[in-house]
């Protein structure tokens, strides 16, 4: 079966990045490819090293089976959440997000009547939810793995190139956080570079108000910019912005407006944000070239788990098929155990 998927998905990348179907995630597709081509060689390989990947995995799947409950309510609240927050969603995915939603919160509740009764099926439901938790780390590991190797990328800015640095939350008293220097940092050294040969760019900065009373993030990553050396009139802010989503889907609509001549973009953003910068970038229509830039290692740490969140919910649809499969595939497993 997870032969088939992944032939599937591979095939389906090549062709949806060939035809350029923007409608279709590109991004989505070749993460979730190589995650199956994972889990079949973590599976069935039986060469050494890959048997001890998975003898440590399940190991470690066992130690952290009783937090996937916690785990699925988490799932659950944020895809209510989104449905409030996202006034833009269709029918469908409202509908969907529901179904996700009210089925782990299901399994959460049947869980917890298991655990009350004392029922013997404790142990079946341990196994299955050790099935998903290796699901999830592997998941996980994919995620810090494919960031960290789009850090690597690097590109040619050119003359009439626009950089787009993409906000990030302002401290609790109002300032750019180091996340934020880092991005900006980033852009100075590219603009002063293509300065130097002679080059003329533009900067495009992101991000609208983290709280209430407080000026925007694009605000002050302009006068971030200004007090470095950027002439205000090679800036424009974007003000408006609260989401990933919104930074990109505005901006496509101000480059369209304002600069019909420019020649590429180059987005700018922290390595931990790098793949759902990719995922709507290729939704909205742009080149994909995007620059990742380091961050505090304590922070990084942190917000990598949160990426990781977003992201998960971001691909759910894939994400619930895949554990969906997993809890049909453990119980089959279990009922065998047991009889």
């Amino acid at each position: 079966m997870l032969y088939f998927l992944s032939l599937f998905l591979i095939s389906s990348s090549i062709l949806v990045a060939i035809m350029k179907w923007r409608k279709v995630s590109l991004i989505a597709l070749i993460y979730f490819s190589l995650l199956t081509a994972i889990l079949v060689i973590i599976n069935e390989s039986h060469w050494y090293p890959f048997s001890l990947i998975r003898y440590l995995l399940y190991i470690l799947s066992s130690g952290i089976a009783l937090l996937i409950p916690f785990f699925l309510l988490l799932l659950a609240y944020l895809m209510l959440s989104r449905i409030e927050d996202d006034r833009s969603l269709s029918g469908m995915r409202i509908f969907f997000n529901l179904t996700i939603s009210i089925t782990f919160i299901g399994i959460v509740i049947f869980t917890a009547w298991v655990v009350i009764q004392k029922n013997y099926y404790m142990t079946r439901f341990l196994a299955i939810y050790t099935l998903v938790a290796m699901y999830l780390i592997i998941n996980l590991f994919l995620f810090i793995i494919l960031n960290l190797f789009l850090l690597l990328f690097r590109f040619n800015v050119r003359s009439k190139d626009i950089l787009l640095v993409l906000g990030a939350q302002l401290t609790t008293d109002g300032e750019i956080s180091e996340t934020l220097i880092y991005r900006l940092n980033k852009a100075l050294k590219l603009f002063k570079q293509a300065k130097r040969n002679g080059q003329k760019l533009h900067v495009i900065v992101s991000g609208g108000n983290s709280r209430e009373n407080v000026v925007s993030e694009a605000e002050k990553m302009a006068k971030y910019l200004i007090a470095n050396g950027i002439d205000h009139h090679c800036i424009t802010i974007e003000d408006q912005a609260r989401s990933t989503r919104e930074n990109l889907m505005n901006i496509q609509s101000l480059l369209k407006n304002r600069f019909p001549d420019h020649k590429k973009t180059l987005i700018i953003t922290s390595y931990f944000h790098l793949l759902r910068t990719y995922f709507y970038a290729w939704r909205f229509g742009y080149n994909l070239r995007i620059i990742g830039v380091r961050t505090q290692f304590g922070h990084g740490f942190f917000a990598i788990l949160r990426e990781y969140l977003a992201f998960f919910v971001l691909t759910k649809e894939l994400n619930y098929f895949f554990m969906i499969a997993l809890l049909i595939h453990g119980i089959r497993q279990v009922l065998l155990i047991f009889q």
